[in-house]
């Protein structure tokens, strides 16, 4: 049986682990964006039939990317996996303890500092 300090580290773990695939995605669609506006990408699809697919799909990516960010300081419940209830989790001490034995020293120290 677990208790709720382990159950928070494993939370934490998991949140942690799906919290770095969505930075990877953010930057992936900050880039696609950066490179679709200065890279004359648009006006090239602007003289296609393409035009109004290529709008499609930057506003999806754009949509998307709101929902990655925005999720992140959205009031939290108990079972939200996202990074604020991880930080959340973090005001554990005995969570917090464990944690902090993972990773380069001093890095849970300078995240919590930067939340």
């Amino acid at each position: 049986m677990t208790d709720d300090r382990e159950l928070g580290q494993t939370v934490v773990d998991k949140i942690s682990d799906g919290g770095f695939v969505d930075g990877i995605e953010i930057s992936q669609i900050i880039e696609i964006l950066r490179v679709q506006n200065e890279g004359g990408v648009n006006d090239e699809l602007s003289k296609t039939d393409a035009a109004q697919a290529a709008m499609m799909i930057r506003n999806g990516l754009l949509t998307r990317l709101v929902l990655l960010v925005s999720r992140v300081y959205a009031p939290t419940r108990k079972h939200d996996m996202h990074v604020a209830r991880a930080f959340e989790l973090l005001m554990d001490p005995a969570v917090k303890a464990e944690i902090e034995t993972r990773g380069p020293h001093g890095s849970l120290k300078e995240a919590l500092e930067n939340w």
